[in-house]
């Protein structure tokens, strides 16, 4: 079984507050975090690292969220939305792709942790599963 400080996160945000932020937060509960300010950076971090959980913001410049959403669900690693625009829409189409939680910005400090516990446990226990197809914007990628 795998530790908290053997669990590796992932946070993904432009915001450099946001990403030190979550990494202060995650750090101090005793996961590991990487972090990327953007998607391309983060879609080289999945390919050389093994990721347990990522925090993706949705909309980021270069490769948005849903396209690492579809990169993660590749490796299995159980993502977990924020955005300030996170609206039934979003929703419904992160779901499709598989995401496993969702943080509306500005974020409750507290909940951090336990969505990221809940996730992670969720994951650990569950079968993977098929997303379950939904229409999407053919602008969100």
């Amino acid at each position: 079984m795998t530790t908290k400080s053997e669990t590796q996160i992932l946070v993904v945000d432009d915001s450099p507050g946001v990403r030190d932020l979550l990494q202060t937060i995650l750090e101090g509960a005793g996961y590991a975090v990487l972090s990327a300010a953007d998607g391309r950076q983060a879609l080289t971090i999945i390919h050389t690292q093994t990721i347990d959980l990522a925090v993706v913001d949705l909309y980021l410049p270069g490769l948005n969220g849903y396209a690492l959403c579809a990169e993660l669900q590749k490796k299995d690693a159980p993502v977990v939305f924020m955005s300030a625009a996170l609206g039934p829409e979003e929703r419904q189409c992160a779901a499709a792709l598989g995401a496993s939680a969702f943080l509306r910005k500005p974020f409750d400090l507290s909940e951090i942790e336990t969505i990221v516990q809940q996730t992670l446990f969720q994951t650990r226990t569950s079968h993977p599963h098929e997303p379950v197809p939904a229409p999407c914007p053919p602008n969100l990628f």
